[in-house]
Order: structure tokens, then sequence, then C-alpha cells
């Protein structure tokens, strides 16, 4: 039957406020199971800056040992590291999705820093995982912090054509370029 959930908020969740895990609102304000006498822990649990990146799962073993290399210099300030099988998907920038010849499924490697480190470092540090594994043919999580500059793109989207499939449905949906940010066009568009 499981353990008891959660239902009195949270005191000192994060930084230092309570969070209610039940009660009306919409979903992404609400915890969905923390268990009843547990502490919080993990990406909610201290203020933290994220990155991610998605590699062939053909190429994981070597990706987790050149991860547990650059890692082992991050000491204390490294919260977590995540390690996740994804399947692919048939979406024209998905970082799940490998190339025919490396297989379609990746692994996701995640990372939580400390955010008390600044962002500016935790893009540092984001760069040296980037090009440990950029051989691998790596992709970033796109909603996470990342190094990836146009180069980088057209290197692992290039070729496959993905790149263009994409620049193509943009020119189609949205010519005008209502739905474009300055760094959609910068890593995507331009």
């Amino acid at each position: 039957r499981g353990m008891p959930l959660q239902p009195e908020p949270i005191l000192e969740f994060i930084e230092g406020d309570a969070f209610d895990t039940t009660g009306v609102g919409p979903w992404h304000d609400k915890l969905h199971c923390w268990m009843k006498d547990a502490m919080p822990t993990g990406p909610q649990g201290t203020s933290e800056l994220q990155f991610e990146h998605f590699v062939p799962l053909r190429h994981a073993t070597e990706a987790l040992e050149r991860t547990r290399m650059v890692a082992e210099h991050w000491g204390s300030s490294l919260l977590y590291s995540e390690i996740r099988a994804v399947r692919a998907d048939d979406q024209a920038l998905s970082p799940y999705t490998c190339d025919a010849k490396d297989g379609y499924d990746c692994i996701g490697i995640s990372h939580g820093l400390h955010a008390g480190l600044g962002e500016a470092r935790v893009l540092e540090a984001a760069g040296v995982i980037e090009e440990a594994l950029m051989d691998l043919q790596a992709r970033p999580h796109w909603g996470k912090l990342s190094q990836f500059g146009r180069a980088d793109v057209e290197k692992v989207y290039g070729e496959s054509g993905r790149l263009s499939i994409f620049q193509s449905h943009v020119e189609t949906v949205d010519p005008e370029r209502k739905f474009t940010t300055p760094w959609l066009e910068k890593l995507f568009l331009l």
C-alpha cells in the first residue's frame, strides 16, 4: 500500500520558505510524492544549477567514465549526479534521439551543482563535460545550462539533416518569427 504522503506544508524547504504540498492550484505548484516524516532531498533540497547531456546508449560506459573523471574535481559542490536511460523520439532537435549509426536510444547524465558557485562557474563545468563527451555525440538538455554554440549544434544535428528539418519547419509555421527568441535565432536559425 505504500508510505503515507506528506499532507502538511514542508517548513524551511526552499530558501527558508514553507512549501504547501496539498491544496487547490495548478499541478506544477505541488509536489507529487514526498513521504511523510522524510526529509526532502534531490533537486529541490537546496539551491542548485543543473546541466544534463544525452549520449548514445552504445557509448554509455565511456561517457560515464569520462564524466566520473571530470566530476571528481567538483568536490562538495556536486550535489548529485543522475543517470537514466531514455527512449528515442522523432523530434528534429530532440536531445533524446541519436543517429542510426549510434543506435537511437541514449543515456542522460545530469548534474546538480550548488548554486553558490554562480552561473558562470557552473557553465564552465558544463563546458568541460561537453568537451569531454563531444566525440561521443553528446547533446545538451535544452532547458538546462549549456555552453553549446552554433558550431556544436551544426556538428551534432547538421549531418543527420535534423537542423535543416527544424529550420524548414520554423519557416513554414512561423515565417514572421513571432515565437522565436534571440537565443533560438543564434543557436538554430541564423
